[in-house]
């Protein structure tokens, strides 16, 4: 196995192979690659008149986001760091290109068309944004000056939430702004500090819920969808109703009546739904399983890291965990009623290549510092 990473990967060093992370990362992209064909095929085979339609285009991204993965794991982590500020710069400008010549779908301009693919520049913002955190932290020391040390750190973060609600992306503002605060919590920033910027996002997200309508509706739909059930309680009506069909084993693969055009974005936002009623409710416990073992193992490479003062690294490794752990949770607790849809897709299952090719990066960043971590402790 690691001979064949060796030459896949030039220089890759089997201290760089996490089983853990990597084994349960592939694991997941295979469901996912199941789960995007046996959903897909209705809206393909009406849409475009070819089945599959969006499970070719899903295994292209696959391996786009696979050579992302290496390209990435061959720039070395210091590399990677220095060029953050010009990163900052380059997410500044592919969010503003998003404003003038972006594509437009289901009302929202996130898109910029690139030919064989729609880049959801959002995805890699994050990325960009986590990296930034993790360098701001790791030069700044921004706790040593109170709350004026974070100035920096609010003004990039402001400027991107502007931006990103002018497409609108709601969705990725939250993220990002839930993130920073993770990534704060574990600084030592004083508590009180903490507090009062969790007051201010607060009101912040109050308020931009508050300008438009059809978010408030969103927010209060999910706690009785059946008062609407034609309505604003639509999707979560089918999603809900998918999942009591499934039970704890499932109908059988392929055999989903809500993904018949009754569950709408049963590729993307809802796949969860239809992994429920084909699968069961093991297999989904199993999928989340994974998701803790990934976010559990990068919390404690992050912690690995950190004791032996590679604080980039680090901070990067906590951000991503916290990133798959928010979309995770929002995207199935929306699914299931427990939280408001939000329209965030499930990482490595949910059909969709910037998410894809965007985690990817990160995954080869990780096994980057890793393999730096590794030379320097035998050296």
């Amino acid at each position: 196995m690691f001979k064949l990473f060796n030459q896949q990967l030039g220089s890759f060093n089997e201290d760089a192979f996490d089983v853990v992370l990597i084994s349960s990362i592939m694991l997941l992209i295979a469901l996912g690659m199941t789960m995007v064909a046996t959903t897909s095929m209705p809206i393909s085979l009406d849409r475009f008149g070819f089945v599959y339609y969006f499970t070719s285009r899903h295994a292209i991204n696959i391996c786009i986001a696979l050579t992302a993965t290496i390209v990435a794991y061959n720039i070395p982590i210091n590399q990677w760091q220095k060029y953050v500020p010009s990163l900052v710069l380059l997410g500044i400008g592919a969010l503003l290109m998003v404003l003038i010549f972006g594509h437009e779908i289901n009302g929202s301009k996130r898109w910029l068309s690139i030919g064989i693919m729609n880049l959801q520049v959002s995805e890699f913002i994050k990325i960009i944004f986590i990296m930034y955190i993790a360098d701001f932290f790791e030069r700044k020391r921004p706790w040593q000056d109170g709350l004026m040390g974070y100035l920096p750190l609010m003004t990039i973060f402001s400027i991107y939430v502007v931006l990103l609600i002018l497409e609108p992306d709601f969705g990725s503002c939250f993220l990002l702004g839930v993130i920073m605060m993770f990534m704060l919590l574990a600084s030592p920033l004083k508590l009180r500090y903490l507090i009062g910027l969790a007051f201010f996002g607060t009101m912040l997200i109050a308020l931009l819920i508050w300008m438009e309508p059809y978010r408030m509706e969103r927010l209060l739909s999910f706690t009785d969808p059946w008062k609407d059930r034609f309505g604003s309680g639509y999707q979560l009506v089918q999603s809900q109703m998918a999942m009591a069909r499934g039970g704890w084993f499932g109908v059988g693969l392929g055999h989903s009546m809500q993904k018949l055009f009754y569950l709408p974005e049963s590729h993307t936002d809802f796949i969860f739904a239809v992994l429920v009623e084909e699968l069961g409710g093991i297999t989904a416990l199993l999928m989340l399983f994974l998701y803790t073992l990934i976010i559990v193992r990068l919390i404690m490479l992050a912690k690995n890291m950190y004791a032996h003062n590679y604080f980039f690294a680090c901070y990067i490794m906590l951000g991503w965990s916290q990133w798959i752990f928010l979309q995770v949770v929002i995207n199935t607790g929306g699914t299931i009623g427990i939280l408001p849809i939000k329209g965030l897709t499930l990482p490595f299952i949910s059909y969709g290549g910037s998410s894809l090719v965007a985690h990817g990066i990160v995954l080869g960043i990780v096994l980057s510092a890793l393999s730096t971590h590794s030379e320097h402790r035998y050296s």
